[in-house]
């Protein structure tokens, strides 16, 4: 839950709080949830039901602020403001880098939480709000839309273009190959011994990238790990891009570790397994 309030002495600030189950869509996800009324209708009710929240990143609003179907785009504003939803940070390497800086983690999402994005709580949250008004991240949406539209903002995540040559260096490395090969067979090793274990699924997930040799994808795609990695480390439900299935259950991790996750092929399951929540 998203709110603002006023500081005495300071301006008007934002604050976020997500109560489980936290939920984490992919770009497909968004999609079908926003034009399939009887998936949106059954979703909805049940993340209502059980006081559920919605887990948004900067690069779900990339990717539906720069969709060129206009309809599509306030059918997901729709969706989203009947839903609880708070933003997350969802690249790993600055949420790795502030666990390390966490003694105690907390389950939810807490403004305080490694995993939390604070700065796009304020930077894109903050600034688009009648502070009179209660907050709606459908107005984050449509002004981000505007800003596409007017070229006077640009959303940017350099994040695959830098992960690429980090790829293909250790593809192109016997070495680097190898032990890529070695840690990932050993599922019993641990960076982390509790929960999150962010930077284990993103060390594996690296490894994994590295010895499918065969596995290309344009840079643009690279942008999957970011659907991928922290929302699986915090969440509890994520639905993933079907390339990436074979990864997470082959990664040694199951839940409660990490989220349970779905593909488009599995939203019937999903559906059910979140109404069936309970929470530990």
């Amino acid at each position: 839950m998203i709110k603002l309030k006023n500081v005495i002495g300071k301006n008007i600030q934002a604050e976020q709080t997500g109560l489980r189950p936290l939920i984490y869509l992919d770009n497909w996800a968004f999609n079908t949830f926003s034009i399939n009324n009887n998936y949106r209708d059954r979703f909805v009710d049940i993340v209502n039901s059980l006081g559920g929240t919605l887990a948004i990143s900067i690069v779900n609003l990339f990717e539906i602020v720069n969709r060129d179907d206009k309809d599509q785009i306030l059918s997901i504003c729709r969706l989203v403001d009947l839903i609880d939803g708070i933003f997350i940070d969802v690249n790993p390497n600055n949420v790795i880098q502030r666990e390390k800086d966490f003694e105690n983690i907390d389950s939810d999402l807490l403004p305080s939480s490694p995993c939390a994005d604070t700065q796009l709580l304020m930077g894109y949250f903050l600034h688009v709000h009648n502070p009179l008004k209660i907050p709606k991240i459908s107005d984050a949406i449509l002004n981000l839309c505007g800003a596409r539209q007017s070229d006077k903002n640009t959303i940017i995540d350099n994040f695959e273009t830098e992960l690429y040559p980090k790829i293909e260096n250790a593809r192109n490395d016997a070495d680097m190959l190898e032990q890529a090969k070695r840690r990932y067979a050993n599922k019993s090793y641990r960076i982390r011994t509790k929960y999150p274990y962010t930077a284990d699924l993103n060390s594996r997930c690296i490894d994994f990238i590295v010895i499918n040799e065969n596995m290309k994808m344009p840079n643009k795609e690279w942008r999957d790990i970011l659907h991928l990695i922290v929302p699986v480390s915090y969440c509890d439900y994520v639905c993933i891009d079907t390339r990436w299935e074979s990864f997470i259950k082959s990664s040694g991790f199951e839940y409660p570790e990490i989220a349970k996750i779905y593909t488009s092929n599995t939203l019937d399951d999903f559906l059910n397994d979140l109404k069936g929540f309970k929470a530990n």
